[in-house]
């Protein structure tokens, strides 16, 4: 990691360099940076392999669009979870250590899923048996991610300061994607070399090995104190009237929801469409992914960097033409070759959307907020992560896939003006954010 990197203009005279880096030390952002990099690259190296083999695993076993809908739709199992989680974060100023451990049950679905898939055949396990029971793990899975959501999301924001968000989540995307590249490299092979649906399972197995290994680096940063002292009481009137009163938080969350809800979950579609409609092989999930992650390795550096300088704000609304763009590939080009262009314009388009709508997020609560509004814009993630997947899965079960492309292309230049005009008051500054 080069120092360009982590280096910030100096501020006005008589600002001392603690206060330029949101009270975090030069060296302190530096260690920061670098272990927080790890954890979201090794994660992010591990659930490629998840990735991979989740729609053509679906496909292979005969499931409806509308089933794969539920199934990448089971956030809405988190919400329990999460709407717990602000009396839990309450009780740490530190958050690393209650994070790490409750990474353990919410990553443990993952590695049953694995074992149950390879063992199936021997089992004598029916395909509609398997669905099912991924169903009920992906459930799981996410039951426990509504306890990890809201201690991520503050461990992240204590960790890194706003003027340093944009950079990190493109470093880190970028570092996760040169990783994941050998590691769909790997998948690959195992998707050409062994049995389906065992070596689907094997993937399983490799991202819950990998990513839970990585959480061992969410214990070495040196994470700054949230003020929970300062919290308004969870689910009180206070901590609702402070969200409310927030209103450029709200209109980012506007902005977030209608962008997961439908241009966020449609390119999971599209990889359907090719396993499904094109008949392509499953282990070319392994190209679609290597696509992914050489888009993200040669550009989320610079588009990190471009989002702090720019600022995200005037970043986000592009976005929603970018995902025009990249459905145009599927729309016109009815073979392989359409796929694997709408994979790497859509890598482009999950990078700068993550690296922009993360700083914004992060940044505008104030610290002693952080756990009410980061619940609420979770909760609210995960309400569009359950309707997006089923309501587009269904469509896609009465529409033909194309037909479906083409009214999310539409609706995304909708998108874009809603965006603009929902962002343009927010502020260009960094010092304005927490």
């Amino acid at each position: 990691m080069s120092n360009d990197c982590l280096d910030t203009r100096e501020g006005p005279l008589g600002i001392t360099e603690e206060e330029n880096y949101g009270g975090h030390s030069k060296a302190d952002l530096r260690h920061n940076m670098r272990y927080c990099i790890m954890l979201d690259a090794i994660w992010s190296t591990g659930w490629a392999d998840f990735q991979l083999a989740l729609q053509p695993l679906l496909v292979y076993l005969g499931a409806s669009n509308t089933v794969i809908g539920l199934i990448t739709g089971a956030t809405i199992a988190g919400l329990i979870g999460l709407f717990i989680s602000p009396w839990i974060t309450r009780r740490y100023p530190i958050k690393k250590w209650y994070l790490f451990a409750v990474n353990i049950p919410y990553l443990a679905p993952l590695g049953i899923s694995g074992a149950a898939i390879v063992a199936s055949r021997h089992l004598g396990l029916s395909n509609d048996w398997l669905v099912m029971f991924i169903l009920v793990m992906m459930l799981a899975h996410q039951f426990f991610a509504g306890f990890v959501a809201l201690p991520h999301q503050e461990y992240i924001a204590a960790c890194i300061p706003m003027s340093h968000r944009g950079r990190f989540s493109g470093i880190s995307a970028s570092a996760g994607s040169l990783a994941a590249i050998g590691s769909a490299a790997i998948g690959g092979w195992i998707l050409t070399h062994y049995a389906r649906p065992m070596s689907f399972g094997y993937l399983f197995l490799m991202t819950w090995v990998i990513c839970q290994g990585g959480y061992v680096f969410a214990l070495m940063a040196r994470e700054k104190p949230t003020p929970v002292e300062k919290s308004p009481r969870p689910w009180s009137k206070v901590m609702l009237k402070a969200a409310w009163d927030d209103k450029p938080y709200l209109r980012v969350l506007v902005v977030y929801f209608l962008y997961l809800l439908v241009l966020m979950n449609i390119f999971g579609f599209v990889n359907v469409y090719g396993f499904r409609e094109l008949r392509m092989a499953a282990n070319t999930a392994a190209v679609i992914a290597i696509i992914g992650n050489v888009v993200r390795v040669c550009l989320s550096g610079y588009v990190g960097v471009l989002t702090d300088r720019f600022s995200p704000k005037r970043v986000v609304p592009y976005l929603a033409v970018l995902s025009c763009v990249a459905l145009l590939p599927v729309i016109f080009i009815r073979n392989v070759y359409g796929v694997y262009i709408s994979a790497g314009i859509s890598s482009m388009f999950v990078i700068a959307f993550f690296a922009s709508m993360n700083a914004l997020l992060y940044g505008l609560p104030k610290p002693e907020n952080r756990p009410g509004h980061y619940t609420i814009q979770i909760i609210i993630g995960y309400i569009a992560g359950f309707i997006g997947p089923f309501a587009l899965g269904r469509l896609c079960d009465v529409l033909p896939y194309r037909s479906v492309f083409v009214i999310v292309a539409v609706f995304s230049v909708f998108l874009f003006v809603v965006g603009k005009q929902l962002l343009s008051t927010l502020s260009d500054d960094a010092s304005a954010y927490s």
